[in-house]
């Protein structure tokens, strides 16, 4: 294990920072101007990716993330940043795909407007669903798997698709659904969408 420094950030949520050999460290759940202790996962010729073993210097913007599937479900990056930090870094990732990828020469980084909802802000939801025996589990993706992480409800959707998602979960669960089987082919229930309207009409 290595003690880095964060500098950056990238648009999949990893901290960024510098082994002693110079290559760059992909660290999940590490925040710019962190210092943490590092679990190397994979190593490659030009970089190194790792998870936070420990905190040793916290961003003071840090925070416990509201939702309990947070570290294992895939669906967001950034909820151990408060609201303020989560724009920043998004203005920041902006100013970067702007400069490096575009060849834009800007001044500034773009101001990232805050949304009136940081939570039950999202519209839409796509829910994978797996065969278990008969029945069947609905959740989402674990990180960078197909491994389904068994959620009860989302924070970021809205109440009114978390209802309908309870709903059809319970009724997967109960075996009420021919559930899609990865190793088989078989079954025609693969994913639930969920779409909501903000007026709640629909």
């Amino acid at each position: 294990m290595e003690q880095i420094d964060i500098n950056r950030i990238n648009s999949a949520g990893q901290g960024i920072g510098k082994a002693a050999d110079g290559r760059a460290v992909f660290v999940d759940g590490a925040l710019p101007g962190e210092s943490a202790v590092i679990a190397v996962r994979q190593e490659k010729k030009s970089y190194i990716s790792a998870r936070v073993e420990r905190i040793v210097t916290a961003n003071p913007h840090r925070r416990e993330p509201l939702c309990p599937w947070y570290r294992s479900c895939g669906g967001c990056q950034l909820q151990h940043a408060d609201y303020a930090l989560q724009c920043r870094i998004k203005s920041m990732l902006a100013e970067d795909a702007l400069r490096r990828i575009g060849g834009f020469d800007i001044s500034a980084s773009p101001e990232c407007v805050p949304s009136p909802a940081e939570w039950g802000y999202r519209n839409k939801a796509v829910f994978p669903v797996r065969a278990r025996g008969r029945r069947g589990t609905v959740g989402f993706y674990k990180q960078k798997s197909h491994e389904i992480v068994p959620v009860t409800r989302c924070p970021v959707i809205g109440d009114r698709a978390n209802k309908l998602y309870a709903r059809l979960r319970t009724m997967i669960e109960q075996g009420q659904f021919s559930c899609y089987n990865e190793q088989t082919h078989e079954g025609w229930l693969r994913h639930v969408v969920i779409r909501s309207a903000r007026d709640g009409e629909e």
